[in-house]
């Protein structure tokens, strides 16, 4: 559909998300947010805030 989408994923995430990667092969539209640290997701939203803010601050 191609509507933009953000996918928050713990540590040990499905398979279908790949390694080490921030996009997917399946779903051009979608971004993935990955926690470095099992359980810590906090600096999973500390990321996607500040994406937020550069969104929030190119729409002007």
């Amino acid at each position: 559909m191609g509507v933009p989408v953000w996918i928050l994923l713990s540590h040990a995430a499905d398979w279908r998300w790949l390694l080490e990667r921030d996009d997917s092969p399946w779903y051009a539209s979608a971004r993935l947010f990955r926690q470095t640290t099992a359980g810590d997701w906090d600096a999973v939203m500390t990321r996607v805030r500040t994406e937020l803010a550069v969104l929030k601050q190119a729409a002007g």
